[in-house]
């Protein structure tokens, strides 16, 4: 999977690296192109304890650390029933975004045998 977003990346000019560290910790992945352009990606499973910590907390850290313009908090889950966390996350990120650091929250739904979508 990263041998492809690395392509798509090297395509469009845009750097990627995993596990970058600018001394608050280590974020999942730092997207950039040129110093003014960089965006955040943190994830984390849905089954997580730190769920919430990761948008209010983690995340808006390491964008204050590394001088980040944008970060992405990515939320997976393996069961599909994660509604009320979505809604919260995304109250979450209203008000990180009301102190000046803007976060989209993104939630991935990896639960096995769903239906293919041509079958839809």
């Amino acid at each position: 999977m990263f041998g492809l977003v690395f392509l798509i990346c090297r395509a469009n000019n845009v750097s990627v690296d995993p596990e970058t560290n600018a001394g608050r910790g280590p974020v999942d992945f730092k997207f950039s192109k040129g110093f003014n352009s960089k965006c955040l990606l943190e994830t984390k499973l849905a089954r997580n304890s730190k769920w919430i910590a990761g948008v209010t907390k983690q995340l808006p850290t390491y964008l204050v650390a590394d001088v980040g313009s944008f970060g992405v908090y990515m939320l997976v889950t393996y069961d599909g029933l994660i509604t009320d966390k979505v809604l919260k996350l995304k109250e979450a990120a209203a008000l990180v975004k009301a102190n000046g650091i803007e976060i989209d929250v993104v939630v991935v739904d990896a639960s096995p045998n769903k239906q293919s979508a041509s079958k839809l």
